[in-house]
């Protein structure tokens, strides 16, 4: 077939199924216009899921009627004049295609007034035809009509979805501009139907609005370094989404769906989440713009930045130091366990919690005709955990009453009064206001997982040797695994990772490996299940694998294997230590794997379950 040259038409709706793909689009490249323009307020009306039709009003700058037919042009753009303007880039909608695009796809109308002037104009153009401009009254800004949307373009309008799915677009672009401009004031009806109204506000306001969060549920990111300048509010780990719906990343002012952020965030909260869960964030990055280039993808979703691993390791570390800070700023169990001041966490109906408590207060009254020397843990339950428990009960006072009482130096979990243990599986403890249950295999677990980490780099806390104390075996425990087992823990760069923390193995064969010394802290772990756990972590992960996302894994798989574990009797010796050891992390609110340590009640709750408050 011979080369031939389009026809202006033809190119003009291909353009448009780069740019625009639905309402939602058009409404976003529209959107865009607007604040280039200098608005204060957005009005957003749409119809049909905005098919039928989609309004978008503003009181910017306006268009004079001599600019009117130029903004319908392929390229025609106030925003750039040469290719040196693309490196500098402060506004949005630079290339001029989205007005040009959709006229050729819809019936367009601009209604346009220049601020100030008493005259307006308007231009109507149907699938790409221009009419002449008309005059029309003043309206101090601009009104643009779009109806019929792919009308003619029938292959792209059979791929529209119902007006309920395009509606869900809509709402989604309006809360991302909304979340980017939040001195805005904008408006959304839908068939005359207000859906949003959101005045002018500060940034941290519009995000939890938008998050459905509140300002206690979430924490203020703000940091300038190296060119970057970040922005975020973070929902606290216990307001996770079963999706990343929940997750909004602006680079430049633009929502943007880049990977390298994306990622960033979910190492900051890496520990902090169970799997398959995912935060809610807002985060806005803002990089010199010779660093970032916002033109790759023909609407601009996507970025690319000249260093995308300095950009990963910005972002993580400062949202990791931000949630760090909080937790270890909290004054109260309740703040510290929860989050949620003046919350708490159900479980089951009143009847269910009041036989809770009350087994709990059971126990406790069984217990206390025994003294904390005297009560000693069957020989059936001497498991996992023991060592850095029992290494530490020394440090703790150990009187009569090994219950601390509450004072205001001692750390916010050893400040708990230790009441006794719940099915030997949860620490029953109370504060001044509230009644605490805590986990001990989660809590244990972080314990292990933070002082893992901080051993590893050298970092632990006062007391703690900076190397894994090993534990070398009477005899060679051979453990058999497969082959490729063997080789993931003995061969290459992570022989030496399994070395540094504390364990001595050697390849006896094709399927045998023996296990000449262990971390102390796993004396009494079985072997096998643990060998098998961390091989195959490796293995999945590859020699494409991120060493630090690899020990991260393989730190929680040990301290869970390590944790002392439910079912577990404890003397009151141990919970007081244990309390002790979780004021030494400020994550001991969850464990590795993201759960929560602790639940409690507060006396008002109790009085309401006992019915002393009606």
């Amino acid at each position: 077939m011979p080369i031939r040259i389009l026809d202006p038409a033809t190119v003009n709706k291909i353009a448009a199924g780069e740019v625009i793909e639905r309402p939602a689009s058009a409404l976003k490249e529209l959107l865009e216009n607007s604040a280039d323009s200098g608005a204060s307020r957005i009005e957003i009306d749409f119809d049909g899921g905005g098919k039928r039709e989609l309004k978008v009003t503003d009181d910017g700058h306006g268009m004079s009627a001599q600019d009117l037919p130029l903004s319908l042009h392929p390229h025609a753009t106030s925003k750039i004049e040469k290719i040196e303007d693309l490196g500098v880039l402060k506004t949005f909608g630079f290339r001029g295609e989205a007005l040009a695009s959709l006229a050729a796809v819809s019936e367009l109308s601009i209604h346009s007034s220049l601020r100030g002037h008493d005259d307006g104009s308007r231009i109507v153009t149907k699938g790409g035809e221009a009419e002449p401009v008309s005059p029309a009254p003043p309206i101090g800004g601009t009104q643009i009509v779009v109806k019929n949307l792919f009308y003619n373009v029938p292959a792209r309008q059979k791929f529209l979805k119902s007006d309920a799915g395009e509606t869900a677009a809509i709402k989604k672009v309006v809360r991302a501009f909304a979340l980017s401009h939040p001195d805005l004031t904008l408006t959304l009806r839908q068939n005359g139907k207000a859906l949003f109204h959101w005045e002018r506000e500060s940034f941290e306001k519009r995000s939890c609005r938008v998050l459905e969060l509140d300002a206690k549920q979430t924490v203020a990111v703000r940091a300038e370094a190296g060119g970057f300048d970040l922005q975020a509010v973070l929902g606290l780990p216990e307001a996770t989404l079963p999706t990343q719906q929940g997750l909004w990343v602006f680079v430049q002012d633009r929502p943007v769906t880049d990977r390298t952020v994306q990622q960033a965030v979910f190492e900051g909260y890496r520990n902090l989440v169970m799997n398959h869960q995912y935060p809610r964030a807002v985060i806005s990055l803002k990089v010199d713009p010779s660093i970032v280039d916002v033109n790759v993808h023909p609407a601009k979703a996507q970025v690319k930045f000249v260093n995308a691993g300095t950009v990963f390791h910005f972002v993580s570390s400062e949202i990791k130091k931000a949630l760090a800070r909080y937790y270890e700023s909290r004054s109260s169990v309740q703040e510290i366990s929860l989050g949620l001041e003046g919350e708490s966490v159900p479980m089951g109906s009143p009847r269910e919690q009041e036989n809770l408590i009350r087994e709990a207060v059971t126990q406790f009254n069984q217990r206390s005709f025994q003294s904390p020397t005297s009560f000693q843990r069957p020989a059936s339950q001497s498991g996992s955990g023991s060592a850095f428990l029992s290494q530490d009960i020394a440090t703790i006072s150990t009187g009569e009453n090994p219950a601390l009482p509450f004072e205001a130096n001692l750390g916010v979990w050893s400040s708990l009064q230790v009441v006794g243990q719940f099915s030997n599986t949860y620490l029953v403890c109370q504060s001044p206001k509230a009644l605490i249950l805590i986990d001990q295999h989660a809590a244990h677990e972080r314990v292990l997982f933070e002082r893992l980490k901080k051993q590893w780099t050298g970092t632990a806390p006062s007391g703690v040797a900076a190397a894994v104390e090993k534990q070398p075996a009477l005899l060679e425990d051979i453990v058999t695994l497969p082959r490729e087992n063997i080789e993931a823990l003995t061969e290459g760069p992570m022989a030496e990772v399994f070395e540094k923390m504390g364990f001595e193995l050697v390849d006896r064969g094709p399927e045998s490996l023996a296990v000449v010394s262990r971390p102390a802290f796993l004396l009494d772990v079985s072997l096998k299940p643990l060998l098998e756990r961390l091989s195959e972590q490796v293995l999945d992960m590859g020699s494409s694998g991120v060493l630090q996302d690899l020990l991260t894994d393989l730190w929680a798989s040990m301290a869970c294997h390590g944790a002392i574990r439910a079912g577990r009797v404890l003397a009151t010796e141990e919970m007081v230590t244990l309390l002790s050891q979780m004021d030494e992390f400020a994550f001991s609110s969850f464990c590795p794997h993201g759960r929560p340590v602790s639940v409690q009640w507060t006396t008002y709750e109790l009085e309401k379950l006992f019915k002393r408050i009606v």
